[in-house]
C-alpha cells in the first residue's frame, strides 16, 4: 500500500498536471524519484495522470510488484506500455530543469509523437 504522504505528493502532481493538460510525467532524478516513490532507484517512475504509477527499474533489480518493471535501457518503457495496455502520454512532463541534457533528450526521444513539457514537479516541490 502507497505511504499517506507519497500518495499525497503523487496527487498534488497529479493536480497540477490535470491543470496544465499533462497526461503523464516521466520521472528519473533521484531527488524526484525520493519525493515521489520513497526510495533512490537506477530507474523511472512513468506517473500517468489517471492510473497507478508504473516504476520501470534498471537496479537493484529484486523489486517486485504489480506495477513493477525490470529493464535495461530507457527505450524499453514505451514498448511496455504498450504491452500492458497503458496508453502512451500525448503529452508528457520531463525533468528538464534537473537532468543533464543528453538524458533529456534521450527520453524526449522515446515520445516521438508525444507533446514534451517540463519543470512541473520544480513548481510542485516549491509550492509544497
Amino acid at each position: 500500500m502507497l505511504q499517506p504522504e507519497l500518495k499525497f505528493r503523487r496527487d498534488k502532481i497529479r493536480y497540477l498536471m490535470a491543470q496544465q493538460g499533462i497526461d503523464a510525467a516521466l520521472i528519473a532524478c533521484n531527488v524526484n524519484l525520493l519525493y515521489t516513490y520513497g526510495e533512490i532507484v537506477n530507474g523511472y517512475l512513468y506517473l500517468p495522470l489517471h492510473s497507478p504509477a508504473l516504476l520501470f527499474v534498471k537496479r537493484p533489480n529484486n523489486i517486485v510488484g504489480e506495477f513493477v518493471f525490470p529493464i535495461r535501457k530507457p527505450e524499453q518503457i514505451v514498448d511496455l506500455l504498450k504491452e500492458n495496455g497503458i496508453p502512451v502520454a500525448s503529452k508528457i512532463m520531463l525533468e528538464g530543469g534537473e537532468l543533464p541534457y543528453a538524458d533529456y533528450m534521450r527520453l524526449a526521444s522515446l515520445f516521438p509523437e508525444s507533446e514534451v513539457g517540463m519543470e512541473l514537479l520544480l513548481f510542485v516541490k516549491r509550492v509544497a
